[in-house]
This record gives structure tokens, C-alpha cells and sequence, in this order.
């Protein structure tokens, strides 16, 4: 069968922000990890900077070890204003080698896809993405982060960091016990995931690109 409907839903899941998580998020009450997260005021939203013990945490998985560093207020100063810079560049990349892995696909194993309808459907997510350049701005006006500092598994550093729109109003106390509050729904969620590579000073959708 065609995989352009399979196709379509990722993009769409990719245009309107949404990463839609397979499990519940489970809650840690850790007062000692809590005192430690540093919270920056940009006026009108919040930064709230993890310590590495919280990596213990995010990387709990013996598949997803890492190793983890602090962060300063300074560094994320800095990287806020990447994240603004790079936002719509770092999205339109990711999308592009998304399409080019299909094609890719394509060309060795043919059949797998309807191509006329793969064409028309690039063309419409490239339309409207140029439409939404403002909308990502707001977006990112309209959330709060949280940043936490690892290392990959190519040695790289890199600071992952979790994008939360105010509509969800979770408070202070909730940011900081809890990284990447996401509950999983039928509609996913718009809360999204970046990386800021320290050493290219680079911000990307997924930290392999």
C-alpha cells in the first residue's frame, strides 16, 4: 500500500508543533534536584536550567544513558537568542531531509510510494510552512523552557531543550520538578523538543542532524 496518507500525518504532526509522546511522563518528587533548577525571567517567558543529577532521571533508560553537565544563567542567555535566531531554519532543515530520506527510500525500493502525490503533498507543507514563519515566532514568545545539559553518544555536548506553551499553566514549582511535562491525548501535544549543539553553536530538531 502507499505510504502518502503515512507520510502526510508526519508532516502535519511536524507543521502544527506536535510530538506526540507514546507514554505518560512519570512524575519525580525529588526536593534535592528541585532546589537546584535555576529559573531565568526573559520577561515574557521563563527558562528553568536543570542540574545534571536530574540526568539520572531523563536518561534513567540503560539504553539512553548519558552523561550530563550544569549549566549557567549566561550560557542560556546566549542560547535563547540561537533558539529565536535558528528556530524556522532548524524546522525547515529537518523537514527537508525528511523528504529527502522518502525519496531516498523511493528510488530503492520503487513502488513504495505514490510520487505524484508525494510531489503535490511537499509542495503544500513548503506553502503553507512560509505562511506559519510568524506563528513560530509567537510561538516561542508564548512559551516557557527547560534546558538540560548531555553529552551524546558521539562525545558531543549538547543542551536539549523543551518548549512549553503557557496555555498549559503549569506553574514555577511544576517546571521545576518535572522536565518535559507532557501527557499523552488523542491530539498529541505542542509541546516541543530542540537541541543546541555548544561546539557548532547550532540548533537542530533532532540532535543526529
Amino acid at each position: 500500500m502507499k505510504k502518502t496518507f503515512f507520510i502526510l500525518f508526519c508532516i502535519l504532526s511536524i507543521q502544527c508543533y506536535s510530538q506526540i509522546e507514546l507514554a505518560e511522563i512519570t512524575v519525580y518528587e525529588d526536593t534535592t534536584i528541585f532546589s537546584k533548577v535555576q529559573i531565568v525571567d526573559f520577561g515574557k517567558y521563563k527558562g528553568f536550567i536543570f542540574p545534571k543529577e536530574y540526568g539520572s532521571i531523563i536518561f534513567s533508560h540503560p539504553k539512553d544513558k548519558r552523561s550530563c553537565f550544569d549549566i549557567d544563567k549566561p550560557l542560556i542567555l546566549k542560547v535563547d537568542k540561537e533558539l529565536i535566531s535558528q528556530y524556522y531554519s532548524a524546522n525547515k532543515y529537518f523537514m527537508e531531509r525528511r523528504f529527502q530520506e522518502i525519496y531516498e527510500n523511493e528510488k530503492m525500493h520503487p513502488g513504495s510510494y505514490d510520487v505524484k502525490a508525494l510531489n503535490k503533498d511537499r509542495k503544500d507543507y513548503w506553502k503553507i510552512f512560509k505562511k506559519n514563519k510568524n506563528k513560530m515566532e509567537e510561538y516561542l514568545e508564548s512559551s516557557d523552557r527547560q534546558y538540560i545539559g548531555y553529552v551524546s553518544n558521539k562525545g558531543e555536548k549538547i543542551i536539549r531543550i523543551q518548549i512549553v506553551p503557557h496555555h498549559y499553566n503549569y506553574d514555577d514549582n511544576f517546571m521545576r520538578k518535572r522536565f518535559a511535562p507532557i501527557y499523552t491525548s488523542q491530539d498529541g501535544s505542542d509541546v516541543m523538543t530542540m537541541h543546541y549543539h555548544l561546539s557548532a553553536n547550532r540548533i537542530t530538531v533532532n540532535e543526529d542532524f
